[in-house]
């Protein structure tokens, strides 16, 4: 079974996202903060990475910097969930990076089509 990560520091948008995918039976998890994802990152295999932009104290543009300086971790597939409007810098970053971005209000279909598209042959260990 595939696994996915959810990282939001707002508790209901992780337990929508979850229901979101709850119909491609992946075994999801969520964290309030980039420190505690990457604490589970370290800990568990996770196919795919759901990331509030807006975190505190760690944005999740500098979680994403982190996890693709990780040997183990550079193939992990994410996608950006955010309100900001992002300039033109950020948004290179996450092109460079490999980071689909999704704007918030999410659609369940755009989620959905995302981790269909990016779902593993096998999934992590």
């Amino acid at each position: 079974m595939a696994r996915a990560l959810i990282v939001d520091d707002e508790p209901y948008m992780i337990t929508l996202i979850e229901a979101i995918l709850a119909p491609l039976e992946l075994e999801c998890s969520g964290c309030n903060s980039a420190e505690d994802a990457l604490l589970h990152l370290s800990d568990s295999a996770i196919d795919f990475l759901i990331v509030d932009l807006m975190l505190p104290r760690m944005s999740g543009l500098e979680l994403c910097r982190h996890i693709r300086n990780e040997p183990d971790l550079k193939e992990l597939r994410i996608v950006m969930i955010t309100a900001k409007d992002l300039n033109v810098d950020e948004r290179k970053e996450l092109m460079l990076q490999e980071v689909q971005l999704l704007a918030k209000p999410i659609t369940a279909s755009a989620l959905l089509d995302f981790v269909r598209a990016a779902s593993p042959a096998k999934p992590a260990n």
